[in-house]
């Protein structure tokens, strides 16, 4: 190839030695025909030598530029020599015309083949670039969107406030606070009577809280307690009908003035042993006893031995206030025993004056109340206290036995005078006949009415 580009050369070269005529004007028309022809037979030839060897390195990619450049070197040495100053034009024309059909035949092939791959390549990167935009723009509608809603949510800037004197502000503050009008006592009194006229009644009562049933053993005898060390009922293992407790056996100390009642009832079940006796020995008395801890009536039952209710036997499980004032056992009752102690056991849970007065309108014409009262504990004065005022006086106190209790006996329907000596008599029949220790309840009796002042051959009261 090289060798005909030489060739092409010294051909143009010898072709512009050739003398020109005088006149330039007839002589261009003639030498660019003669240019024209001589670059067509150069490009022709150079055509022909390089066509097998651009087809034979067609199919090598980094072959193309190299034979694209060569083309083009040897079309611009072919052409330059026959490039006259008339000629120029013409042949730059015919050069560039060759080499473009030459680029363009040799690239038509490659083009065709490099389309699908150049569109697979491309596929790629354009989804990459897609979604780049994508988050691009996604991103600044969300800033934008977020901006504008931050500033209808964000509170505007208060404006400055006027200054105004300090006589002003004070006399708008007097006007801005609420007016206060003073309430009396008796105003007061009255909005709190509307109030509890308007409040809610509640139908079902509360349930109380009860302390823990608990048990010890300790010589034979069992004991009660509501969680604490304090006492609440005792019962020998080997005679579960006898009363153990010495104060337990004073609170049938009624028996030495009333003869069996047709009705006996016990406010507080305990461990049962004034029941229990009652059921057993006094017949054919009705024995009812009254308790409102569910738990203290299975102990009963259960450590106990309390039997079950039968015709002359009743445990029921109710508020002894409830009782009491239940109008239906008003003056029914021939002997009301009452021993109402919380898990504190330091005085009856029901003391007041309204509660004894209830209690003496529950005893028949010839009745007697005995109540247990702890002695060395202020509640046992303000119980004194208190059954006197209810029982008009008709009150006596037995002296304090072990662990300070005291057994109060209040005595409804006619005045009492009875001599000792058919007090001693009647206290001998009940220790023979149910084994109670009555002469010392009568002992007591005269005890107690020497410290009232009330010395004598006879109990009066």
């Amino acid at each position: 190839m090289t060798t005909l580009i030489k060739r092409a050369s010294a051909e143009a070269r010898a072709f512009n030695k050739t003398p020109a005529t005088t006149t330039a004007d007839a002589a261009a028309p003639e030498q660019a025909a003669q240019a024209e022809q001589v670059a067509q037979a150069a490009q022709a030839e150079v055509a022909a030598a390089v066509a097998p060897q651009v087809e034979a390195q067609a199919d090598a990619p980094a072959a193309k530029p190299a034979a694209r450049a060569a083309v083009k070197r040897a079309s611009k040495a072919a052409a330059k020599p026959a490039a006259t100053p008339a000629a120029k034009p013409a042949a730059k024309r015919a050069t560039k015309a060759a080499a473009k059909a030459a680029a363009k035949a040799e690239a038509a092939p490659q083009a065709t083949e490099a389309k699908p791959q150049a569109k697979a390549a491309a596929k790629p990167a354009a989804k990459r670039a897609a979604r780049t935009a994508v988050k691009d723009v996604a991103k600044v509608v969300t800033k934008v969107v977020a901006e504008e809603a931050a500033k209808e949510v964000a509170p505007a800037k208060p404006a400055r406030a006027k200054r105004v004197s300090a006589k002003v502000a004070k006399a708008a503050r007097a006007e801005a606070a609420p007016k206060v009008e003073k309430i009396t006592k008796r105003a007061r009194r009255a909005a709190d009577a509307d109030d509890l006229d308007n409040a809610p009644v509640i139908e079902a009562p509360r349930k109380p809280r009860f302390a823990p049933v608990t048990f010890s053993e300790e010589g034979g005898v069992r004991y009660l307690h509501f969680g604490t060390e304090w006492v609440q009922g005792a019962m020998r293992l080997s005679k579960p009908q006898h009363i153990e407790l010495e104060y337990a056996q004073q609170m049938m100390s009624w028996l030495l003035f009333l003869a069996t009642p047709a009705r006996i009832v016990q406010l507080g079940l305990g461990a049962a042993a004034l029941t229990k006796f009652s059921h057993r020995y006094l017949r054919p008395a009705k024995v009812e006893a009254i308790e409102l801890n569910p738990a203290v009536v299975v102990a009963a039952r259960t450590m106990f031995d309390l039997p079950h209710d039968d015709a002359r036997l009743s445990v029921r499980e109710l508020d002894a206030w409830d009782f009491v004032q239940d109008r239906a056992n008003h003056g029914t009752i021939g002997a009301l025993q009452i021993d109402i102690y919380d898990a504190t056991a330091r005085g009856p849970v029901l003391d007041s004056v309204a509660f004894y007065r209830a209690v003496r309108a529950c005893l028949s014409d010839a009745g007697v109340a005995t109540i247990n009262l702890f002695g060395d504990h202020p509640s046992y004065v303000r119980n004194m206290k208190r059954l006197k005022e209810a029982f008009d006086g008709r009150v006596i106190a037995l002296p304090e036995v072990h662990d300070g209790n005291r057994v109060a006996l209040a005595f409804s329907g006619p005045a009492l005078d009875v001599s000792w000596t058919a007090l001693d008599k009647r206290a001998r029949l009940l220790e023979s006949k149910l084994g109670l220790p009555a002469n010392q309840w009568v002992k007591a009796l005269r005890a107690a009415s020497k410290e009232i002042g009330k010395e004598g051959a006879s109990f009066s009261i």
